[in-house]
C-alpha cells in the first residue's frame, strides 16, 4: 500500500497529529495536504524525493523554521498561508 499513495489530503478534520516520520517510506508520494486541522508542531520533515507539493495551511502552528524542510529535496511549492 505505501508503494502507490501518491496523495495524502486531510482537510477540515481537527486533526492534532500526524506521523510525519513516515513520509519517506511513501515513495511514490508526491502531495501532501493538511490544510485547516489542529497541527500546533511541524517537525523538521525527511522527505522521499517525489515529494513536490506541502500544504499545511490554516493550522495554528506555533513556530516554524524553513529549515524543517530543507531536507526536501524536490519540494517545490510550500503552503504555510494563514499560519
Amino acid at each position: 500500500l505505501q508503494q502507490s499513495i501518491w496523495e495524502i489530503l486531510i482537510r477540515d478534520s481537527q486533526l492534532y497529529d500526524f506521523p510525519f516520520s513516515d513520509l519517506p517510506s511513501l515513495s511514490r508520494l508526491k502531495y501532501l495536504s493538511l490544510p485547516n486541522n489542529a497541527l500546533v508542531r511541524i517537525p523538521p520533515l525527511l522527505c522521499h524525493p517525489t515529494l513536490t507539493d506541502i500544504s499545511l495551511y490554516g493550522n495554528p502552528v506555533r513556530s516554524l523554521n524553513f529549515r524543517h524542510f530543507r531536507r526536501c529535496p524536490s519540494l517545490q511549492n510550500l503552503n504555510l498561508s494563514s499560519m
